[in-house]
């Protein structure tokens, strides 16, 4: 019996010990996250935003492949449509700061920083070929598309949870597994990587076929930033 009760008040103490270190950990994300969105409200008011637009190439490519036109061409309508309607309601509703706007496939090269090779757009969805960014301005990256969950900085490797960045670094952002995940417009970082909590970094929205519904959005995704990033 005596030595049943220690084992029974020794795995009482592992499990508190491993509570306290949960929320010691769970104190310390906070922190971390709160810090980083002060940083970005500061640095956002001097910088722009690049806002990248989905054109469905792959799957428009697809439905071509196996000689599906009149999908690919009714795909490739609507999100010209929907992409439209968005430099439309950004342009109309958004004023923390300017917005350039850039084609999907460049990413790799906004990533790295690449310029001369991004093709970033006109309002008609043409190539800007005159367009030349600044280099020396910050900027931030945002998308029409969803939460991705908490941002954990990790190097370990979970098939729980999703894995961003470059694969040499040690400097890996890990996302943990989320179910409710929101669809939206989505505020980043430089490396493609979305803000978090106290920053209002995205915007629920399920559906972009509704150019009205954007606007509304866009005008109180601005509201919100706008009242976050003022006192800094």
């Amino acid at each position: 019996m005596r030595f049943i009760a220690c084992i029974y008040f020794l795995g009482l103490g592992l499990f508190s010990f491993s509570q306290d270190e949960t929320r010691f950990n769970e104190r310390e994300i906070v922190k971390q996250q709160k810090a980083r969105s002060e940083q970005c409200a500061r640095q956002l008011k001097s910088a722009v935003i690049l806002f990248r637009l989905d054109f469905k190439e792959k799957e428009i490519n697809y439905y071509r492949k196996y000689n599906n036109h009149v999908a690919a061409d009714q795909l490739e309508a609507k999100t010209k449509k929907n992409n439209l309607a968005i430099i439309q309601s950004v342009k109309a509703k958004f004023n923390i700061c300017p917005v350039y706007f850039f084609d999907g496939a460049s990413s790799r090269e906004v990533l790295s920083q690449t310029w001369e090779k991004v093709v970033f757009l006109t309002d008609s969805l043409s190539p800007a070929s005159d367009f030349k960014f600044d280099s020396k301005i910050d900027f931030f990256i945002a998308e029409y598309s969803y939460t991705r969950g908490r941002v954990v900085t990790s190097n370990r490797n979970n098939s729980e949870g999703k894995y961003e960045g470059d694969p040499s670094s040690n400097e890996l952002k890990y996302y943990e597994n989320v179910t409710n995940r929101v669809t939206g417009f989505i505020l980043m970082d430089a490396k493609f990587v979305p803000l978090t909590q106290p920053f209002p970094y995205y915007v629920k929205l399920m559906s972009i076929s509704n150019q009205k519904g954007i606007q509304t959005k866009i005008e109180k995704w601005n509201r919100k930033i706008r009242a976050y990033i003022d006192p800094f």
